[in-house]
């Protein structure tokens, strides 16, 4: 099965992965509305019953009523954080297969990230072979990534590597391909 190279089925795949990932991301960011709009609840319950026990009108009633609404609101911050965390990576799961689609079908071009922030304007390869930039090297090759990689790609771009680095990068990346 295609795993979303650069055949019109793995193009179809990225799009499919893309539309899954975004419908997830909608359906969690709805979920994280409704956790937020409980939080918000549960506090004024809380906040009611601390009030009416201080100010005498409820007794104990009061104070059950304030420790129960300060421990729902407690488990409703919990849940939405964890809620907000899947919504994250639903949307980076989104991003990285509409980049990749980008690049399947030749509009990579059009990705945010050219890295031209990298550019040396004295290094003497990287202005003439378009290194960085719009519709760059490092444009094509860059998946979605941490800034950390992102400085590390520059950086293999802009350095030459030994020829036993070039072997170790070879057979990484032969032993990740299949994933």
């Amino acid at each position: 099965a295609d795993r979303g190279g650069s055949s019109p089925a793995g193009a179809a795949c990225y799009a499919e992965r893309a539309d899954r990932a975004a419908a997830s991301a909608r359906r969690l960011g709805a979920r994280s509305r409704r956790v937020a709009n409980l939080r918000g609840l549960a506090f004024v319950v809380f906040l009611a019953a601390l009030l009416a026990f201080l100010f005498g009108e409820g007794g104990l009633a009061a104070l059950v009523g304030a420790g129960a609404g300060l421990g729902v609101f407690a488990w409703l911050v919990v849940l939405h954080a964890r809620v907000l965390a899947q919504e994250d990576d639903a949307l980076r799961r989104a991003r990285v297969n509409r980049d990749a689609l980008a690049r399947v079908t030749g509009r990579w071009r059009d990705l945010p990230e050219d890295g031209a922030r990298f550019l040396d304007p004295a290094h003497p390869y990287a202005v003439d072979l378009d290194v960085f930039g719009k519709g760059s090297l490092f444009q094509l090759l860059l998946p979605y990534g941490t800034p950390f990689g992102r400085r590390t790609l520059a950086q293999w771009l802009l350095e030459g590597a030994s020829r036993e680095e070039i072997l170790r990068r070879q057979e990484a990346v032969r032993e990740l391909a299949p994933q």
